[in-house]
């Protein structure tokens, strides 16, 4: 069984907003479970998530370059 993350751990371990997931996890974006109002995911739903939107993650911090580039190449 994958280990299940607080929002607020991933928060910690990847600099984006606990708002900011909790947003993706309403939208649908991001795969969670909500168990007493804790919201709840793994890095494989994040992983996944990431890579749908072109991004990558390397289990402690969020690569910035790929971010960065592609809202370089949007201007």
């Amino acid at each position: 069984m994958p280990k299940m993350l607080k929002l607020r751990e991933l928060s910690e371990e990847t600099g984006i907003s606990y708002y900011g997931l909790r947003k993706l996890c309403l939208e649908g974006a991001l795969a969670h479970v909500r168990i007493a109002g804790t919201y709840y995911t793994t890095e494989e739903w994040f992983e996944k998530y990431l890579n749908q939107q072109g991004a990558h993650y390397n289990g402690n911090r969020l690569d910035q370059t790929v971010q960065r580039d592609q809202t370089l190449s949007g201007l």
